[in-house]
């Protein structure tokens, strides 16, 4: 399970919003490595790509800060429409968090 490779430089902060309906939202990936730009560049990345059980899902919009004329951050931005779509979302980043070791923080 991997994230358009890029995972393979650098493990993402994900950050999760939920609609007060509790039925849309977005999911936003965020690497800072300088690989990462290195390789956006190279390869031309221009969303990111995931595969959701037999499903793939592209990100809706990508931003990039920059600092000082640098890029900084790049932000893949998941759009999610539905309770369907947020459950999936969920169990991917799951097992993504159980592969990678990591752990669930409430900010």
């Amino acid at each position: 399970m991997q994230l358009h490779e890029l995972d393979t430089y650098e493990t993402p902060k994900i950050k999760l919003t939920k609609s007060l309906n509790k039925t849309t939202g977005t999911v936003t990936f965020i690497f800072s490595h300088k690989i990462i730009f290195q390789l956006i560049k190279k390869k031309k990345i221009t969303q990111l790509t995931i595969k959701l059980n037999q499903l793939w899902i592209y990100s809706n919009n990508t931003k990039i800060k920059f600092r000082a004329g640098k890029p900084v951050q790049i932000f893949f931005i998941f759009l999610i429409k539905n309770s369907q779509e947020w459950n999936s979302f969920i169990t991917f980043l799951l097992s993504y968090a159980k592969l990678k070791k990591l752990t669930f923080k409430n900010l």
